[in-house]
């Protein structure tokens, strides 16, 4: 049996979502709408075709937010490093894929995950985040390091790697 999805293309599906499913190609969010960006194709990141339909590519990390902050990164039990970031922030951006890829590369050891500091404004300020991209590491639910600003992702590696004694 076909399931319903079958029946749309990936690029009606998109448009029925709006521009919530409408990704920069390393998972930042763009900011603006599907509909003005239909000609490039490779802003969409799509994981296949298949006759279920199309699938949104899923990311190697969590999303949270102020409501979720103590269940998913101070309740963890792997340690934990967020991002900091907001969708209009260039650096943010220009970090994304280092982050995406240090997330796979530590998939099952360290949990990595995104707040969005324009709909989430409460944790910002209880750590105080002046500046993004800002990165914390969290160990056992206490805050152990931070990294203010675009980070090569060498340092990044370097940090978790020390932190969390992952050498």
């Amino acid at each position: 049996m076909k399931s319903a999805m079958s029946a749309f293309s990936c690029a009606t599906a998109l448009d029925l979502l709006g521009a919530s499913a409408l990704y920069y190609r390393y998972g930042t969010p763009v900011g603006y709408p599907y509909k003005e960006a239909k000609q490039d194709l490779s802003l969409i990141s799509m994981a296949s075709y298949g006759p279920g339909g199309c699938e949104v590519m899923s990311h190697p990390y969590i999303e949270v937010t102020d409501q979720s902050f103590q269940k998913d990164v101070l309740s963890s039990d792997l340690p934990v490093i967020v991002d900091f970031w907001a969708p209009w922030c260039g650096p943010c951006r220009a970090m994304a894929p280092a982050f995406e890829s240090l997330a796979e590369e530590y998939k099952g050891k360290v949990t990595f995950a995104k707040l969005n500091t324009d709909d989430n404004m409460v944790t910002p300020s209880q750590y105080g985040i002046q500046g993004i991209p800002t990165l914390i590491l969290f160990k056992g639910g206490k805050p152990v390091a931070t990294l203010v600003g675009l980070r090569p992702r060498a340092d990044v590696k370097r940090a978790i790697d020390q932190t969390f004694a992952l050498v």
